[in-house]
């Protein structure tokens, strides 16, 4: 059982956000220099409609060799993302970042992105309850010798 109740209690509300239009060298940057894995996309109303993390911009533009400063966030990012409220429990987060295999939510209130939720936020709440474990699992299953990916051997 998890100490913390609701999403509220451990989410980070120091947001780092972009807009779809800015470049990934842009998102980069702003990684880079706040040392996250993730930035929130959100429309002029404060509403997130995606998200930018380091392995999207591996995976969907490095690896095919577009170029960072003309290549827009809209292009990299992962658009309508699972989103939780403040009042969703730590074990429901839990839940969905295992079904949906994410390592980050989204948390927004009244339309407007308030939060994001990790998986390190919910392991410092709960000093790495077995849960987190379960849930690691869940998501690496699809990264981890599930599938074949080219070139691997």
């Amino acid at each position: 059982m998890n100490k913390t109740n609701t999403v509220r209690d451990i989410m980070s509300s120091r947001l780092c956000t972009c807009t779809p239009c800015e470049s990934i060298k842009d998102a980069a940057r702003l990684m880079d220099a706040y040392d996250i894995g993730c930035v929130a996309v959100c429309d002029p109303n404060g509403t997130c409609t995606g998200v930018v993390t380091d392995r999207d911009i591996v995976i969907r533009c490095h690896s095919k060799d577009k170029d960072a400063k003309s290549t827009t966030v809209r292009e990299v990012m992962t658009a309508s993302p699972e989103k939780i409220t403040p009042d969703t429990t730590v074990d429901e987060a839990i839940r969905i970042m295992g079904a949906k295999q994410v390592r980050r939510l989204p948390v927004e209130e009244n339309g407007k992105l308030v939060g994001m939720v990790s998986l390190g936020d919910i392991a410092r709440s709960c000093h790495c309850d077995m849960e987190i474990g379960v849930c690691e699992c869940s998501i690496a299953d699809d990264h981890c010798g599930c599938s074949s990916p080219k070139n691997m051997h």
